[in-house]
């Protein structure tokens, strides 16, 4: 492993740990009334991995929370990855 490949793999790392730490939310909606039922999500915010996005929503009668989209962060993460490999296999010298 040479010296750019290395820097690449570096700065592939720590993208992937600011990533988990600070990873994607997704706003959880659920409403059920005598007539209608209302249910879904929305893509919101990035916060600390301790401390969710405080929620703003006074008055409703539904379930309103927020949960951490796994899905996004683990295509995120799959991303810097081939991303890396793909440098580190055109950083690569034979010699």
């Amino acid at each position: 492993m040479n010296k750019r490949q290395k820097i690449v793999l570096q700065i592939a790392v720590m993208v992937i740990i600011l990533m988990g730490l600070f990873p994607p939310w997704r706003l959880n909606v659920s409403f059920n009334d005598a007539n209608t039922k209302i249910s879904g999500g929305i893509n919101c915010k990035y916060s600390f991995v301790i401390s969710q996005p405080a929620l703003d929503i006074t008055g409703t009668k539904g379930k309103v929370y927020y949960d951490l989209d796994i899905m996004k962060l683990l295509l995120q993460w799959s991303l810097v990855s081939f991303t890396c490999a793909g440098l580190c296999i055109t950083f690569h010298k034979t010699k």
